[in-house]
């Protein structure tokens, strides 16, 4: 939750939160398979508005599988979820529902 400075009250603002990973993973061992050599995962987490006691939030990951055994790069398989929420602040906590979510494989 932000910060809230007495005597001003925030009643509105865009983009109020960004949050991104990118994880790389060599996956190796002594019988590793050539089709699966990385794990490339990347996600974005971003609060696209922030009015008073509404927040809306949009998280996306996409996970992929690299491997080299036909070029430098195979993309074999590839995981994604796109999911967007709103939450409402209470005095005493908060609720959140998701209003889209999105899975799937390609």
């Amino acid at each position: 939750m932000p910060p809230v400075h007495k005597g001003r009250r925030r009643e509105s603002a865009a983009l109020t939160r960004l949050r991104t990973v990118l994880d790389n993973k060599h996956l190796n061992s002594a019988d590793a398979d050539k089709q699966f050599n990385w794990d490339a995962d990347v996600s974005i987490d971003v609060d696209v508005f922030d009015v008073r006691f509404f927040r809306g939030n949009l998280f996306v990951n996409v996970e992929t599988i690299i491997g080299d055994e036909f070029r430098t790069a195979d993309l074999n398989q590839s995981d994604y979820v796109a999911d967007l929420s709103v939450s409402v602040r209470l005095p005493r906590g908060r609720i959140v529902t998701t209003s889209l979510t999105s899975r799937g494989t390609w």
